[in-house]
């Protein structure tokens, strides 16, 4: 048996090191644009961003840094929305903590819901380089009843 060179032993060394260095995720973000479309009667003044584009930005739950929960926001020219759901979006409904800024910061006192009906690709991971989601918010806005639906195409976001 040959006895290892100084070379071999740093490499060793380094490979040892970086193996028990820890890593350090993030968070994994998509951002992007779509539409939001569908608003039912009882959204009022939210039916101003009806078939307005609209940039977004989903941390899905579960990669990176992103927790348990998923969260959703979009931005038009004058608000900011966003929803935290107490878990994942799925295909069924899932209570979410909601709130805007726009003249002044407002958290939604009417619970709302969302949904995300069709997602391309199905199965996301941290390194997945882009996707589609299209789902529902219900009591959109924080306004009792009132319901959208969204469109987002969105790209991993690198930085």
């Amino acid at each position: 048996m040959t006895q290892p060179t100084l070379r071999q032993l740093a490499l060793a060394a380094i490979l040892a090191l970086s193996a028990a260095a820890p890593t350090v995720a993030a968070e994994v973000a998509f951002e992007g644009s779509g539409y939001l479309a569908g608003l039912s009667a009882s959204c009022g003044s939210a039916t101003r961003l009806e078939g307005g584009l609209v940039r977004a930005v989903y941390l899905p739950a579960g990669l990176g840094d992103n927790g348990e929960t998923a969260r959703l926001s979009f931005f038009d020219r004058v608000y900011a929305q966003g929803y935290e759901g107490e878990g994942p979006f799925g295909r069924n409904w899932t209570p979410a903590a909601g709130g805007e800024i726009g003249a002044a910061p407002r958290l939604y006192a009417v619970r709302p819901r969302v949904r995300i009906l069709q997602q391309v690709p199905r199965d996301v991971a941290d390194d997945t380089p882009g996707l589609r989601i299209r789902g529902q918010i219900r009591n959109f806005s924080g306004l009792d009843g009132c319901e959208a639906a969204f469109d987002f195409y969105l790209l991993r976001r690198l930085w």
